[in-house]
């Protein structure tokens, strides 16, 4: 991912945590970045996301659990306290703006089809995660997502 610099790309009171559970590896540190940049582009309050990566069994029995589909996906986006603004968090803490689950074995397949890297691969799901907890949808907004996310990709994550 390419490194931005400038004061508008600077966050503002933001905590991201990242858990790393799948036993590939991730760049923890971009992760972080990255959901810091987005998390501002969006236009999302200051706030907290936690991202975690898990492996397909796992990420298999959260799809089942939480969308009703069975087998595994690549990421799932789970709002909390998207939609509120700063100061009106669970009992007048940070908002929690809500929590990111990203297979990482169904990345590196995906990544592989489609001859790019590991790295880019988790960068654009990362984008797409973010765009859902900012209340995207690529199911009803002719295109409007899926621009987005490309734009981001572009500026944020081009290798």
């Amino acid at each position: 991912m390419a490194a931005k610099s400038g004061a508008e790309d600077k966050p503002d009171r933001v905590a991201v945590t990242v858990e790393n559970r799948s036993g590939l590896p991730v760049d923890e540190s971009r992760i972080k970045w990255l959901v810091e940049r987005l998390l501002k582009r969006t236009g999302l309050p200051p706030g907290e996301v936690g991202v975690t990566f898990v492996p397909a069994s796992e990420m298999s029995r959260l799809n089942w659990e939480h969308m009703r589909r069975k087998g595994g996906t690549d990421v799932l986006s789970f709002p909390i306290d998207a939609g509120g603004a700063p100061g009106e968090g669970r009992a007048g803490g940070p908002l929690l703006l809500g929590d990111i689950v990203i297979c990482t074995e169904v990345a590196a397949l995906q990544a592989e089809d489609a001859s790019t890297s590991l790295t880019a691969e988790l960068c654009l799901l990362v984008i797409h995660a973010v765009l859902h907890l900012a209340g995207f949808d690529h199911e009803a907004d002719n295109g409007e997502m899926d621009r987005k996310q490309a734009e981001l990709f572009d500026d944020l994550c081009r290798e």
